[in-house]
Parts: structure tokens; sequence; C-alpha cells
């Protein structure tokens, strides 16, 4: 029987011919075990992002239990962080992600709508679908902490995008850019100042 073990004397392309093929099927693997990113479908313009990014985490668990209505009898909830701002006595969220099947946990649709959660104290109380709240705003949302959550999503999408340059390119080929007329809000925080990518 033959060893497959390289010899130290064997010629040095031959070891790292070895080496590269050991490593290439190596990498195969590893990309093979960790799965292709998931990708979720932002709930202010409707694009597909890959999560988790550092840009977009996941939804930490304390929001989940402080906000009982995220979830129902049968569907769970699987959440990232599209946005956030925080004030002394609230602190508003954008998520959107999954509604797992409780009774199926390998069912899950799409939660492409998403929702802005805001928290004062001990109340949670649930705003959406998202992109309406953006667009027409609610009595309950301060404008002005609307206008932030709006540059806050927009920030961590030009991240989780690669930059401005290609969130823009997105926006147009998805027809999904904003018109000034209902949604200034989204409009103004496009056009804020970005750092060059």
């Amino acid at each position: 029987m033959r060893s497959t073990a390289i010899r130290s004397d064997a010629p040095p392309v031959r070891r790292r011919t070895v080496r590269r093929a050991l490593l290439a099927v190596l990498l195969v693997v590893g990309l093979a075990a960790a799965g292709p990113a998931e990708r979720l479908t932002d709930p202010v313009f409707g694009l597909a992002v890959p999560v988790p990014t550092q840009s977009i985490p996941p939804a930490p668990a304390t929001l989940m239990a402080a906000c009982p209505d995220l979830t129902n009898a049968r569907w769970d909830r699987k959440a990232w962080v599209f946005g956030q701002v925080e004030a002394p006595d609230r602190t508003l969220t954008l998520i959107a992600g999954q509604f797992v099947d409780r009774r199926q946990p390998a069912t899950r649709e799409q939660d492409a709508k998403g929702a802005i959660v805001l928290r004062q104290g001990d109340t949670c109380r649930l705003f959406g679908p998202a992109r309406e709240v953006f667009d027409y705003g609610d009595d309950a949302i301060d404008p002005a902490d609307l206008r932030r959550l709006a540059m806050d999503a927009v920030t961590r999408l030009r991240a989780a995008m690669g930059g401005a340059t290609q969130l823009r390119a997105a926006l147009d080929k998805a027809k999904a850019t904003p018109t000034s007329e209902r949604s200034r809000v989204l409009v103004d925080a496009l056009a804020q100042p970005h750092p060059v990518q």
C-alpha cells in the first residue's frame, strides 16, 4: 500500500501543489459548512441585503422580550436592526427579518414590511409598515426622531451595500428611489453627506 503523506524529500513544487490543493479543499468545506449569506428585504426601500453585517446586526433578545406584540401564538420573529436612535426617555428601532412558524420552525416567511418599535420606559409600541411611517409620519413619533432614524437606516444600508454609490445604484435598478412629494424624510436622508468609500 502506498502512503499518501508528502515525503520530505519530495520536490518543493509538489509539496506546494499538494498544500494548495489541501487548503482549497478545506476552504470549500468550510464555506459549505458556513452556508450562504442570508439575504433579507430591507423594510424601507425593499432591497435585498446580506445579513448579519456589522451595520445590520440581529435584534437583541432584550428588544424581543420587552415587546411581546412582536410575536403571536403562531408566529415567532427573527429580526435584525436596520436603524436605531436613542433619546434620554425613548428608543426607536427599525426592524425587519423573518416570521418563524412555531409549529414548523423550518417554515419562515420574509417580513419585508418591517416595523418601527418605540420603547419608552416599560412600554413598547409597534408602528408599521415601516415605509408608510417614513412616508406619512405618525403623531406618536417625534418628527425629529423619525428623521434621525431615516438617516441611521440609510447609513446602515450604505455600509451593508458597500457604499453610497452602490446603494444609489441598487435603488435606481429597483426603481425604489423615494420621491420628495411623499417621502421627504427619506429623500433628505439619502442626500445627507457620507464618507467617501
